[in-house]
């Protein structure tokens, strides 16, 4: 609930894993906590009815629909001169130069092998605890 609450607040979140799969199978998965995130534009009749759906509900949150916040499965250290630029991101590395390079200075590490959660600072782990009302939507 926590990486969830990171990414609605958008934050800069770095998931790592040494296996390419398993970094964008949490992506995906946590991307699909949220209603149309994962919403693909197919020229399909049946998915423009849900698109149409999701819209007159509000939906999908705009949370990576511009130049300042990234959203990456696999980021390379080729990119890492793009993140200088972006307010927030979500983006899933197997590289360990990534996961400690001074550029990246991401809210959270979330180390998908070790099952860890990192945060850059107290203040922001404290932002991210759970109130009454969130407790209860759990």
């Amino acid at each position: 609930m926590l990486i969830l609450k990171a990414l609605i607040l958008e934050k800069k979140i770095l998931i790592f894993s040494l296996h390419s799969q398993a970094c964008s199978n949490f992506i995906l998965s946590l991307l699909s906590l949220l209603p149309g995130l994962l919403h693909f534009r197919f020229d399909t009749k049946n998915v423009c009815l849900y698109e149409l759906s999701y819209r007159n509900d509000g939906f999908p949150l705009r949370i990576f629909d511009d130049d300042k916040r990234m959203l990456m499965l696999y980021f390379t250290i080729h990119n890492l001169d793009a993140l200088k630029t972006k307010e927030s991101y979500l983006i899933g590395t197997t590289n360990l130069l990534i996961k400690t390079h001074k550029n990246t200075q991401a809210d959270m590490l979330v180390d998908v092998d070790k099952s860890t959660i990192e945060f850059k600072c107290e203040k922001f782990q404290k932002l991210l605890q759970l109130n009454s009302g969130e407790k209860k939507f759990i």
